[in-house]
């Protein structure tokens, strides 16, 4: 079971990572000893406990999904020397981490610290995060610069924004 990651070691790696104020997020968790195994079902050998961050996967229901974990170096706070040192269980396709509670403004993206570092410059702001490139489509945005800017602005180009699939 996780705990809240206040005053634990996600939350240093968190800082680390200049991911300040997402400590009250109740997607994100720490577990002191997650077992890993490097080759997954194959591997006959004992497990390793790592720390880790994790994040809650749930589907549109809130309903629990999947877990995301993020293995963490207990001395340095940084990942954990492994490769890869993030992995994921559960369901997760059509499911993602959710930050804050949606409103008629929702913002979906690719990866967790990613989206978290979005959490971090507008607080306010309800994200998703899909946990795989392969759990996104592109989706392009057309933005209209207005006549009356034009002279104080630069055009803004054509963007592509990912966001998850079956939602």
């Amino acid at each position: 079971m996780g705990k809240p990651i206040v005053g634990a070691l996600a939350e240093r790696y968190l800082v680390r990572r200049e991911l300040v104020g997402v400590r009250g997020t109740r997607v994100l968790r720490f577990h002191a000893r997650c077992l890993d195994r490097r080759n997954d079902d194959c591997d006959l050998s004992e497990p390793e406990p790592w720390p880790a961050l994790l994040a809650k996967v749930t589907d549109r229901r809130g309903t629990l999904a999947g877990l995301y974990r993020t293995l963490l170096d207990p001395q340095s706070a940084d990942r954990a020397p492994l490769d890869p040192n993030r992995k994921a269980v559960g369901h997760l396709l059509g499911n993602r981490a959710r930050i804050g509670k949606p409103t008629d403004l929702l913002d979906a993206g690719e990866g967790l610290e990613i989206m978290l570092s979005l959490r971090v410059a507008l607080p306010g702001l309800p994200v998703v995060a899909a946990l795989s490139p392969s759990h996104l489509t592109v989706l392009f945005l057309f933005f209209y610069l207005p006549a009356s800017s034009a002279s104080t602005a630069l055009p803004m180009p054509t963007r592509q924004v990912a966001v998850p699939q079956n939602t």
